[in-house]
């Protein structure tokens, strides 16, 4: 889920398929503004949290239009 660009971390999820449509996007890419690694690894883990949320809630059940409506509001989905 790391991945370095310019010798710049960024975290990287690929979203699961189904999950797609629900979150509207494919990947999520972003910047740790970091070149160290384990810096990398620390600043990685909200997102990791959040990632694994999702696909506890995944695993639980499909997600609805609430769901969606809660996850999409993450400031992780924002564009900036």
């Amino acid at each position: 889920m790391l991945l370095k660009r310019k010798n710049i971390y960024y975290f990287r999820w690929q979203i699961p398929t189904d999950l797609r449509a629900v979150l509207g996007k494919r990947e999520i890419v972003k910047s740790l503004h970091t070149k160290d690694k384990l810096q990398a690894h620390l600043r990685a883990l909200p997102y990791l949290q959040w990632a694994g949320e999702v696909k506890t809630k995944r695993i639980r059940s499909r997600m609805d239009e609430s769901d969606r409506e809660h996850w999409t509001s993450q400031p992780l989905l924002d564009t900036k």
